[in-house]
C-alpha cells in the first residue's frame, strides 16, 4: 500500500527507500471495568430479598435503579451485594463498577470527590484530565455512563450525602449501596428501594452451618449444630 511518505508493508511498516520503519500498533482498546470482588463460596440463605433485586430489574422508568442494603454489622451486606451482583453481571455487559466508601474505617470514610475520581479512572478517564471541582467531576462521571448498562456497588456508604454524587444519571444503570444506617435521605430524594436485612433464619443459619462444617456432619449432629447457631447468634460473619 502506498502512503503520503511510502510504502507500508502487510504489517503495516513504512518502507521509503532504504529505510524500513517499525510502525508499532494501536495498543487495544481495554474492555468495560470487572470490579467485583470475588464471590462467597457456597453463599446460603437470604432467598427472599434475592427474588425481590431479581424483580427489580424488570423496573422501568427515567431514573436508574438504587437499591439500599442496610443492617447492623455482620449481617451479610456486602456479601449479598456481591453475590447478587455476580448473578446479574450478564445484565450489565458496559461494566460492574465497585468502590469501598469506608463509612465506618478508622481512617475515616472516602470523600465523594476521591470516590469519583476512582470511578473515573475505572472508567478509563486518565488522572491528568480529572476536573478539580467535586460537581464537574460528578458531571464527568454521569457522562460517562450515559446510556451504559453498568452496575454501580457502593459499599458502607456512611451517608446519603457521600452516595448521592456518585448516582448516575440514567435509567440503563443500577446502584446498589449497603450500609449500616438507613438512608432515608436517599429513598426520599432518589427513590431509593430500602431493604433492611435481618437475621438469618434458624433454617438458614443451619444451612450455612453445614455449608460450613459439612452437611453430613450436622446431620450427625444436630445438637452441635443448634449450638453453633446459638453460639454464632444467627449471623453469618
Amino acid at each position: 500500500m502506498t502512503t503520503l511518505f511510502g510504502e507500508a508493508n502487510a504489517r503495516g511498516d513504512l518502507v521509503s527507500g532504504d529505510k524500513h520503519v517499525h510502525m508499532a500498533a494501536a495498543p487495544e482498546a481495554e474492555g468495560p471495568p470487572r470490579q467485583l470482588p470475588l464471590d462467597v463460596p457456597g453463599f446460603t440463605g437470604r432467598r427472599d430479598v434475592l427474588d425481590r433485586l431479581d424483580g427489580l430489574l424488570r423496573t422501568t422508568g427515567p431514573a436508574p435503579v438504587i437499591i439500599a442494603l442496610t443492617g447492623m454489622p455482620g449481617i451479610g451486606k456486602t456479601a449479598l451485594a456481591v453475590h447478587w451482583a455476580h448473578l446479574v453481571s450478564d445484565h450489565f455487559p458496559d461494566g460492574q463498577i465497585f468502590i469501598d466508601l469506608r463509612g465506618y474505617a478508622r481512617r475515616g470514610p472516602v470523600s465523594p470527590r476521591e470516590a469519583l475520581s476512582q470511578a473515573l479512572r475505572t472508567l478509563r478517564v486518565p488522572s491528568s484530565r480529572l476536573p478539580v471541582e467535586e460537581d464537574e467531576l460528578a458531571a464527568l462521571y454521569r457522562s460517562r455512563l450515559a446510556g451504559k448498562r453498568a452496575l454501580i456497588v457502593l459499599d458502607d456508604a456512611a451517608s446519603a450525602q457521600q452516595v448521592s454524587p456518585l448516582l448516575p444519571g440514567t435509567s440503563s444503570c443500577v446502584v446498589v449501596v449497603t450500609a449500616r444506617r438507613r438512608l432515608t435521605a436517599l429513598v426520599a430524594r432518589w427513590g431509593a428501594r430500602a431493604m433492611a436485612l435481618d437475621l438469618l433464619s434458624p433454617a438458614e443459619a443451619r444451612d450455612l452451618v453445614g455449608e460450613v462444617a459439612g452437611r453430613e456432619r450436622t446431620r450427625r449432629e444436630p445438637d452441635a449444630t443448634a449450638d453453633l447457631v446459638r453460639m454464632c447468634a444467627r449471623l453469618p460473619l
